[in-house]
């Protein structure tokens, strides 16, 4: 009996926690045991955004690269450069976290995009504002020219009519119209040089010709007028430049000549002279002063005391034209020289017969005098100082007292 209340007693607790639930009460753990998927998930979900976002930055990359094999400007390929190393950069950091920063570089590479895209389009607008604009510019020219022209016209009218003062009235007119109407100005300045002789005006003429639009002409026409007013040195260098234009232009060796003997520079004036002599294009058969040429030759030479290389040259001289005083008076000087005063008298005559000069007087009274006959040669001498060969005033003195 015993033995049963004890077993009955060791029972109530067992029942009691039982009955009561203060087993079901007893704390309970909140842990529930990792599946692979919940442990993996996350680093699975990294790696997926990583690799995800390394292939976005591999196309920002191919799209630069594909931009830059275009024709862009260097603003914009400059700005890909920079994005470009930003991309690469990216590589080192957490391409997982990396969201914001790329879309923040594609975003940058558009802008760009739209930014170039505006400027070529503004290019465009002000190219086609500019062509417009030149169009435009042409087309005003070509009225100005067409009236300018018209002026121009009417001066050749005029000047064939020779109512020169008209025409340099159409002649300014049509320089306001056009103030590169080259030909108006070259035209203007003949009218002037020939015609006025107005050196100084033709001479500015002659300089805008050759300030808008340089050529052979108006350079030989402006040493021209240089030579006639004494400038020998100026005239020299503006032969010398219209020969850079036209190397053949034989007009300018000839010019070039007289203004280097008048220069003293008598050697080098024989090398112009040579140049036409020898001369064998067909511009040769455009060159009518060759008479001149031989003379002028000879007379240099007998300035440098070769008399007898002179003499076939004046002669030749002679044959092809002897109604020129100078080429009479070249020989008549020579034989001076030479001694042959008799001869020198004969040539003077016949210079003297065609146009009275001071050097024909001079020669002709020194040559009486070797020969006595003073009076006939104190006349001349007279003569030739009247006309303005102001050395016979030394021989008045000496042989006519």
């Amino acid at each position: 009996m015993r033995k049963v209340v004890m077993m009955g007693i060791l029972l109530i607790p067992i029942f009691a926690y039982s009955q009561y639930g203060i087993w079901d009460r007893a704390p309970q753990s909140t842990y529930t045991p990792l599946s692979p998927n919940d442990i993996l998930g996350p680093a699975m979900q990294m790696r997926q955004r990583a690799d995800n976002n390394a292939a976005k930055i591999d196309q920002l990359i191919d799209w630069i690269f594909s931009i830059k094999r275009q024709s862009i400007d260097q603003q914009l390929s400059n700005a890909l450069d920079t994005y470009y190393h930003k991309l690469q950069a990216f590589y080192e950091g957490d391409l997982a976290r990396m969201d914001n920063q790329i879309r923040s570089v594609k975003r940058g590479i558009q802008e760009e995009i739209d930014k170039y895209n505006q400027r070529v389009r503004d290019a465009n607008i002000n190219y086609n504002r500019k062509i417009q604009e030149e169009q435009q510019k042409i087309e005003k020219q070509r009225n100005e020219q067409i009236n300018s022209n018209a002026y121009l016209q009417r001066a050749e009218s005029e000047i064939e009519k020779e109512d020169f003062e008209a025409a340099l009235i159409s002649l300014n007119k049509a320089i306001v119209k056009n103030e590169n109407n080259v030909q108006a100005y070259y035209m203007k300045g003949c009218i002037l040089m020939f015609v006025m002789n107005n050196y100084d005006s033709a001479i500015a003429c002659f300089s805008n010709c050759i300030y808008k639009e340089p050529n052979a002409h108006a350079y030989f026409q402006r040493g021209i007028c240089y030579e006639i007013t004494g400038n020998y040195k100026y005239a020299e260098i503006d032969y010398s430049r219209a020969l850079t234009y036209n190397p053949n232009y034989l007009e300018a060796y000839y010019r070039r000549g007289i203004v280097k003997s008048g220069l003293d520079d008598r050697v080098s004036a024989i090398s112009d002279y040579d140049y036409i002599i020898n001369f064998q294009g067909d511009e040769k058969n455009q060159f009518k002063d060759f008479a001149t040429v031989y003379n002028n030759k000879a007379y240099c030479l007998v300035k440098l005391g070769y008399y007898d290389e002179a003499l076939p040259l004046v002669n030749k001289a002679l044959d092809l034209d002897k109604n020129l005083a100078y080429i009479w008076d070249t020989r008549g000087e020579l034989y001076f020289y030479k001694g042959l005063y008799e001869k020198c008298i004969e040539d003077m005559n016949k210079a003297i017969s065609i146009q009275a000069n001071s050097n024909s007087y001079y020669y002709r009274g020194l040559a009486k005098i070797k020969i006595n006959k003073k009076q006939e040669a104190c006349k001349d001498l007279q003569k030739a100082l009247e006309l303005g060969k102001t050395i016979a005033e030394n021989h008045i003195q000496i042989n006519c007292k």
